[in-house]
């Protein structure tokens, strides 16, 4: 039974981030694979080459083509999860410092109430902690990290079959498949 998905949005981004890992680890193995048998298909067209049978030759050669094409498949679809797993890293990392910042800004305003009129220097001084981390937590909100059209793409094909697996996963079934947001 598939692992149920957190509620919050930092435990969805690392359960995300966690699965693609997963996954990439899974490419990786695949890769070693696909990479010893083109390099045996390789020395097989070679020594075929040399004993003199073309006919044989040939034949290991269109294989190793076709290995060639899913190295190079492999490689790719490897690269963009790894892409994907980066920007999930820095969306969490972000998010805890979005985090951090909140909960300092709670801790100051506490203490500003607490030592309000004490000493107009203090009062000054906490209240320009205060405004720049409000400042800082505004300036978190208002970052945009760009994505390539193609991670874009795979993010919205993410979305939505993680939708579709959320819907399953609580009874709701096929019925309601989220539409795929069309690009702007």
């Amino acid at each position: 039974m598939p692992e149920k998905v957190p509620d919050d949005v930092r435990g969805q981004l690392k359960w995300a981030k966690e699965r693609i890992d997963s996954q990439l680890q899974k490419l990786n193995r695949i890769s070693s694979d696909v990479d010893r048998r083109e390099k045996a298909l390789f020395e097989r067209v070679v020594s075929l080459s040399k004993s003199g049978d073309p006919l044989r030759a040939e034949k290991y050669s269109e294989e190793l083509s076709q290995v060639r094409k899913l190295r190079d498949t492999v490689r790719a679809l490897s690269a963009t999860l790894d892409a994907v797993s980066l920007k999930l890293e820095g969306a969490i990392g972000l998010g805890d410092a979005v985090a951090a910042i909140s909960g300092a800004r709670a801790i100051v305003a506490n203490l500003s109430r607490q030592v309000k009129g004490m000493n107009p220097e203090i009062d000054r001084s906490i209240a320009e902690i205060s405004d720049v981390l409000t400042s800082t937590q505004q300036m978190f909100s208002e970052i945009y990290i760009p994505t390539s059209p193609d991670s874009e793409s795979i993010l919205e094909e993410a979305e939505a079959v993680a939708e579709v697996r959320r819907r399953q996963a609580a009874g709701l079934g096929l019925e309601a498949q989220p539409q795929r947001r069309r690009p702007s």
